[in-house]
């Protein structure tokens, strides 16, 4: 996928393959006829509907944010544009998600405010898939999370 059709999504997830027991238990499912596309069917119960995700999305815009998250969030882009490990550093999406995973993240942390490690949780998640690493820094065993968590180590963090 080009670069930037990768730069829309929000977040790279990164997910281990199931336990043994797990992969079993799916294979279960799909044998006794559970189907993915008819998830009533199937017995999935709806977590959320129409109502409930606007009310999750006005509660997620009222969280406070200072402006030196603002700026630090600008920093820790330019930062990774400036990388000497890095081919290609965040976009200005990239800040823009991370300040809404910010947000959001305060918010399932049960805070109408949101602070640095709010940023710094969703650091990798948010840039991992945006960035490019050089050759060179992967053959030295650099990866994408490995040069945010440098990042993250070289910005400094807002009091």
């Amino acid at each position: 996928m080009p670069e930037a059709q990768i730069d829309r999504f929000m977040l790279k997830v990164e997910i281990d393959y199931p336990s043994n027991a797990e992969e079993t238990d799916i294979l279960r499912k799909h044998h006794l006829g559970f189907s993915p596309h008819d998830l009533a069917r199937s017995g999935i119960q709806v977590v959320a509907d129409r109502e409930t995700l606007a009310e999750v999305h006005r509660e997620i815009v009222a969280i406070r944010v200072e402006d030196s998250l603002l700026d630090y969030i600008v920093r820790i882009l330019e930062a990774s544009r400036k990388s000497p490990h890095l081919v290609m550093g965040a976009s200005p999406r990239a800040g823009i998600h991370l300040l809404l995973g910010g947000k959001a993240l305060a918010r399932l942390r049960e805070r109408d405010y949101m602070i640095p490690d709010d940023v710094k949780a969703l650091a990798a998640p948010v840039l991992r898939h945006r960035v490019v690493v050089r050759p060179e820094a992967e053959i030295e065993g650099l990866s994408a999370n490995r040069v945010v968590e440098r990042i993250l180590t070289r910005v400094e963090v807002p009091r």
